[in-house]
């Protein structure tokens, strides 16, 4: 079909949604995979890691207290795509779920699903084997560019910024408008060896300890954090190339986050896959054509991102049994994130962050809670480092914020999923030879 009648098709279909008068807003949803939300200027790093996102930050509304339901790339896509906890769409790791993949049905679907159904062209690029299309989340997208998965190559594949922004930007050139494009970048995922010219860009200085001192991160690595940001300005740079292209399109809704952070040795953890604010905290820019802009220092979560995206562009789709909430319309008062599983831990560990207001103090308590049982509570508004548990002198916070969580667990469990395969005890293999404890 010629591009011009496809874009007149997908306004024509999508007016329902919308009501008459203006034509509906495409969409463009951008994951960066590991990327910390301290580690951007537009957070309050000392660095120059991301100037396209900077600016993009300065012209949106911004989320500083924005966290991933998971430290897990997969899962915590999910929870971006379907607006729901892990516990209540039932992938809550990488790989043991990899053969049995999200399964959608009336009461758990994708906002591609919802949007195509409404005429949005959609398409997804992604840039790991994570994220290939046998996990699942390619549902709803009419196009998909994706890696091999694991069990066509036996090994991790990934895509370099610059390949997945490219071949978004081929497909943007005869989209049909609107449209709803997810693009995903595995930069600044480990390994950390960005190309030319952005290998070595940062070097140590006393400006980079200080940092490091302040999370009680160990002097001596020093040399990933300049490699972790080495990536993130080489990401920053091939993502500048698509702004440039969406804002020569005229009016589009924008969002960038994270599925998850990176320890890089604070709290004795260099990778994720665990609750740290610094492997749960991320970006999280809201760009909306009606002019939107500020910065909002109140609770967010992924799951939020296409409600409030529902409710800024009058789309006013159903999203069932939903976890998350308009944030332009209302503010939440707990959010929930986990570690993923695996065959050799099946159970999680979970946080739970809460808001009160304590003699006129705004607070956000955050609970760690252990398989073994432990209990870590932390004031992450005035101790966002999480170095001081306050969890013996406030046994009443803890105690509330225990059973909410526990509700909100029950609430999202009270829709199983179906149960994972075993994986063989060869894929078990190559999962532990890719770094993995599965």
């Amino acid at each position: 079909m010629n591009v011009w009648l496809r874009r007149a098709a997908g306004w024509l279909a999508a007016i329902g949604l919308v009501g008459c008068g203006d034509p509906p807003t495409s969409i463009v949803l951008v994951t960066v995979d590991t990327l910390r939300a301290d580690h951007l200027g537009s957070y309050g790093y000392f660095r120059d890691t991301s100037p396209h996102l900077d600016r993009l930050a300065s012209e949106s509304l911004l989320f500083e207290n924005a966290y991933a339901t998971s430290s897990n790339t997969l899962p915590s896509h999910v929870s971006i795509l379907t607006s729901t906890y892990p516990a209540r769409h039932g992938v809550e790791g990488n790989f043991r779920f990899y053969k049995h993949p999200l399964a959608t049905d009336d009461s758990l679907q994708s906002m591609a699903q919802r949007l195509r159904a409404a005429g949005f062209d959609t398409a997804a690029f992604t840039s790991a084997s994570a994220l290939a299309e046998p996990s699942g989340v390619a549902a709803g997208f009419a196009s998909f560019y994706g890696t091999p998965p694991y069990d066509s190559v036996k090994q991790r594949t990934e895509f370099r910024a610059e390949q997945t922004v490219s071949a978004a930007l081929e497909w943007l050139s005869t989209a049909a408008a609107p449209f709803f494009l997810w693009l995903h970048v595995f930069d600044p995922h480990l390994p950390y060896a960005a190309p030319a010219p952005y290998q070595d860009f940062f070097a140590t200085s006393p400006e980079l300890h200080a940092f490091m001192r302040e999370r009680r991160i160990p002097r001596h690595l020093a040399g990933a954090a300049n490699a972790y940001d080495d990536e993130i300005r080489y990401a920053d740079a091939q993502l500048g190339r698509l702004f440039e292209r969406l804002r020569e399109l005229g009016p589009v809704a924008i969002v960038v986050t994270a599925d998850h952070g990176e320890g890089l040795g604070q709290h004795r953890h260099e990778k994720h896959s665990e609750i740290w604010n610094e492997q749960l905290r991320v970006p999280l820019i809201v760009h909306l054509p009606n002019g939107y802009r500020g910065r909002r220092t109140d609770l967010a979560s992924t799951v939020d991102i296409f409600p409030t995206l529902s409710g800024a562009l009058n789309l006013h789709l159903d999203f069932g049994s939903s976890d998350g909430i308009d944030l332009l319309a209302g503010s939440r008062s707990h959010l929930v994130s986990q570690t993923p599983v695996s065959i050799e831990q099946p159970r999680a560990d979970y946080a739970i962050v809460g808001s009160s207001i304590d003699d006129t103090v705004l607070r956000h308590w955050k609970l760690r809670t252990r398989k073994d049982g432990r209990h870590q509570l932390f004031d992450v508004a005035a101790d966002p480092h999480e170095l001081s548990n306050l969890a013996s002198a406030r046994p009443a916070t803890r105690s509330e914020l225990k059973r909410n969580l526990d509700d909100i667990l029950s609430a999202s469990r009270s829709h199983p999923r179906l149960a994972p395969r075993e994986l063989t005890p060869e894929e078990r293999e190559a999962i532990r030879a890719l770094g993995y404890a599965e």
